[in-house]
């Protein structure tokens, strides 16, 4: 193994782009966060553009690995089949009060021929749009992978199985994945990565309910995971600002906040398509705004709550939210990366920096 003890074939060598699977047609684009911030409205984004599709959350690389000290190693077999298979986003879906999926891995190791629910167009694809075969020869490859690469290079192969020959980008998305970038990029060092942010006062609110209507449906993943207070996911949030200003100072990956988004749709997206090399044209993005949007989605108008994963969708809502008080401390908590992103103290939105929005 090399020094990190990833990305070696079992031969011993790197693998390069020439050696690698017929996947490597498909170009992956990676939405690497920041968690409660849009990533998933952009996953939708990308999945209605004619020339890509979309892969519900996944997180490929905390599938593949397991993280000591922050050092990257391979999984074992079993944490890597469960990963994938049982604790995915991907995997998982809600239905009727309960999780489903939650023992795939058990049925593939069966042989069970699994049901198959053709894929909306307007949604991402989840393991129940693939044909039961297709899932059973994919739990084959990612179990018989001698490396984290040759999981995740199986995974990009089959999710790929059954795309259109004019869909040649797949989108994948992980809302915490920046803090595993450098893994990712030597994984795929020539992949596209992006981050949709928010201001971290408004993400902080939406991640505190988002992880209380989660424990109460009981998600999977929760019981693993400690619950923060508000002050505690601003600090989340707050963190990941500081990885992310590094990676895009540096020209690893491109930023765009969600407040641009939602504000000017076409004015927002079109650059971000044009760094692509998709169509940007303006039939497209109208088309894509449409199927897209919070009301299209949700059926609600933005900023109208509901007991859901897409709650409110509102910009500034802790102006109305926080004490005086704190607001003073959420500032003083998170100020620096705020003001970075181009927030203000009192609610005002300013440009985005050039050097955070360039890519590379």
């Amino acid at each position: 193994m090399n020094d990190h003890g990833l990305f070696l074939t079992a031969a011993g060598r790197r693998e390069t782009d020439a050696t690698r699977p017929q996947s490597r047609q498909i170009k992956p684009v990676f939405i690497v966060g920041q968690w409660k911030c849009g990533t998933t409205w952009l996953l939708n984004i990308f999945n209605c553009h004619p020339q890509a599709f979309g892969i519900d959350e996944i997180d490929i690389v905390r599938a593949a690995c397991d993280f000591i000290d922050t050092a990257a190693h391979p999984a074992s077999v079993e944490d890597r089949l469960q990963r994938f298979f049982n604790l995915s986003g991907w995997s998982l879906y809600y239905h009727n009060s309960e999780w489903r999926n939650t023992s795939l891995v058990s049925q593939l190791e069966r042989g069970v021929e699994l049901q198959t629910v053709a894929q909306s167009p307007l949604r991402p694809q989840k393991a129940i749009n693939l044909p039961s075969a297709v899932v059973h020869r994919l739990y084959q490859k990612i179990k018989a992978a001698h490396s984290p690469e040759e999981a995740m290079d199986a995974f990009l192969e089959g999710v790929s199985a059954k795309a259109s020959e004019d869909r040649r980008y797949v989108v994948l998305k992980a809302a915490d994945q920046i803090a595993v970038f450098d893994v990712l990029k030597r994984w795929r060092p020539e992949a596209a990565k992006i981050v949709i942010t928010r201001d971290g006062r408004d993400a902080a609110i939406s991640a505190y309910h988002f992880e209380r209507l989660m424990r109460e449906k009981n998600a999977p993943w929760v019981a693993a995971q400690k619950e923060l207070d508000y002050w505690g996911l601003l600090d989340h949030w707050r963190q990941r600002a500081d990885m992310i200003l590094k990676r895009a100072r540096s020209g690893e990956l491109r930023v765009i906040r969600y407040e641009d988004l939602t504000r000017d749709f076409a004015g927002t997206l079109k650059p971000l398509l044009q760094w692509l090399n998709l169509d940007d044209s303006e039939p497209v993005i109208e088309a894509i705004n449409s199927q897209t949007s919070f009301k299209a989605r949700t059926g609600r108008e933005r900023g109208n709550a509901a007991k859901s994963e897409m709650r409110k969708g509102a910009i500034g809502e802790w102006l109305d939210t926080l004490s005086a008080e704190d607001k003073e401390r959420a500032w003083q908590k998170a100020g620096k990366q705020l003001a970075a992103l181009g927030y203000g103290i009192d609610g005002r939105i300013g440009p985005l920096p050039i050097e955070i929005t360039n890519g590379n």
